[in-house]
């Protein structure tokens, strides 16, 4: 007699063994066997990486004779549940973790709401936990701030690998789980599939049982991942609209050692009544810590905050909230600190054909001492502190070089000074123009190379009676604007 097909199954099933904790034949049971929906019509299919042979021994023996037990050579989660998903048979996709258990209705469930709703996907609602630890009851009340935003059904960021169920066909259009991006790759897949108006929803009905961490470290250890791989999307995808802010690379070391070298050259023709400050000018020379290190020991603090908690959980958790954002924000900082190396962090500001330099348009890693950038009389600008640098990218010539101040310039003319990659500039005799100072830049002091730095330095701005400002303002600088000789002398 002929071989019958094997009917395709309606829904795959797919999580790794990345994170049992414990409760993988469990799961394996409650989403195969224990479910209402025909066995049939149910396929699992688990990514393992051969890091516990025993354990996947034991996986594959509970598998039915349908189901799949894959193998991925890494570490890289995301890339074990794009595998499976590449091997899947079923018309819906359904993604969830190792230690996750189904309830017995669920699947039906989940299918019969995407279904009555024209749905393309939905996700599952977890039941409170019973766990005991305080990492886990931490992990536990984290996600259930997380409810909120799955739970609305206006909010796209419904892919959660606690339970996700979506449409296979809609999971291929727009891509699939982009492994480069690790555990964070969720989130560019909602994305994508909020643009391509595929429609997803919650099913409160539809529960499961999460088991929590144990370790609070692997819980730290995923803000750590999100963070960095967040801030690679965005540079990699910024025509993908995934709510994130990218973050502003830091000044290199050659324009923050500008500075400071500007600022040593103003102190030594420092003079008594001269409108120059001595001891700011001398705080911009000390180098202090840079903002990872800054960022490092508030991750610290906060830990050390934590950890001294005691027993009261709402303290517990808002300074677990702390800590957490401290890691995220530590995570971020060692990202910049190692990208600031690269040709892209000593790039240069192109000049526009106007000769026009607009700092409060520029981003962060040309300009070391400006504060951001603020409006003033629908007016754009930035403050710089009492020394500041800017890298440009002009070629060699015989210019003026004029600094737009607009009406915020305080009196003190005579203590600003500009200096040229190093190399100090003289002001420029006569008036030029209201809120303007100008300054003669010759040819000779261009180096040979693209980007040069244009440094500031200049006393304090008077405080203002009417708004106090912590910072340490210097000059307004609303625009630089470089005027060929020929030109600026007609």
């Amino acid at each position: 007699m002929p071989a019958t097909a094997t009917p395709e199954p309606l829904v795959s099933v797919v999580f790794t063994l990345m994170f049992p904790r414990g409760q993988v034949l469990t799961c394996i049971e409650s989403w195969g066997n224990q479910q209402t929906l025909p066995r049939e019509q149910i396929e699992l299919i688990i990514t393992g990486n051969g890091k516990d042979p025993v354990l996947e021994q034991q996986v594959k023996q509970a598998l039915g004779e349908r189901d799949q037990f894959l193998h991925v050579a890494t570490d890289n989660e995301a890339a074990m549940y794009a595998h499976s998903a590449q091997h899947a048979r079923g018309t819906w996709l359904l993604f969830t973790e190792a230690h996750v258990i189904a309830a017995p209705d669920t699947v039906e469930k989940l299918l019969n709401d995407v279904q009555a709703r024209g749905l393309d996907g939905s996700c599952v609602k977890t039941l409170p936990s019973t766990d005991t630890q305080w990492a886990q009851r931490i992990e536990a009340r984290m996600y259930e701030d997380d409810f909120k935003i799955l739970s609305d059904e206006c909010d796209w960021r419904k892919f959660t690998k606690r339970g996700f169920l979506l449409r296979r066909s809609a999971y291929e259009t727009v891509g699939g789980l982009d492994a480069r991006y690790h555990r964070y790759s969720v989130i560019p897949v909602g994305a994508r599939l909020r643009d391509g108006g595929f429609r997803l929803g919650h099913t409160a009905d539809a529960v499961v049982t999460h088991h929590n961490a144990k370790d609070l470290e692997e819980t730290f250890d995923y803000a750590r991942e999100y963070r960095r791989n967040e801030q690679l999307h965005l540079r990699n995808h910024p025509d993908i609209d995934v709510e994130g802010v990218l973050a502003e690379a830091h000044p290199d070391a050659a324009l923050q050692k500008a500075t400071r070298r500007a600022a040593w050259k103003s102190l030594r023709t420092w003079r008594p009544g001269s409108g120059q400050a001595a001891f700011p000018l001398l705080k911009s020379i000390l180098p202090g810590p840079s903002p990872l290190t800054k960022t490092r020991w508030r991750y610290y603090l906060s830990r050390l905050q934590l950890a001294l908690s005691g027993n009261n959980v709402e303290t517990m958790y808002q300074r677990f909230q702390v800590s957490w954002q401290r890691f995220s924000d530590l995570a971020l900082e060692e990202l910049l600190a190692e990208n600031s190396g690269s040709p892209s962090s000593q790039s240069a500001a192109p000049l526009g054909a106007d000769g026009i330099l607009l700092p409060a348009d520029l981003p962060r890693h040309l300009l070391d001492g400006f504060y951001p950038a603020e409006a003033w009389e629908t007016r754009r600008f930035r403050w710089t502190s009492v020394a500041a640098s800017i890298r440009v990218d002009l070629p060699r010539n015989d210019m003026t070089v004029s600094l737009d101040v607009g009406g915020l310039l305080h009196p003190r003319r005579e203590s600003v000074q500009l200096f040229w990659n190093g190399r100090p500039l003289k002001r420029v005799s006569g008036n030029a123009g209201h809120g303007r100072l100008a300054f003669r830049l010759k040819k000779s002091l261009f180096k040979d190379k693209q980007g040069q730095i244009l440094s500031i330095t200049c006393a304090p701005a008077a405080a203002s009676e009417e708004k106090k400002d912590s910072r340490l303002l210097g000059l307004p600088v609303f625009q630089i604007t470089f005027t060929h000789a020929s030109k600026a002398a007609k």
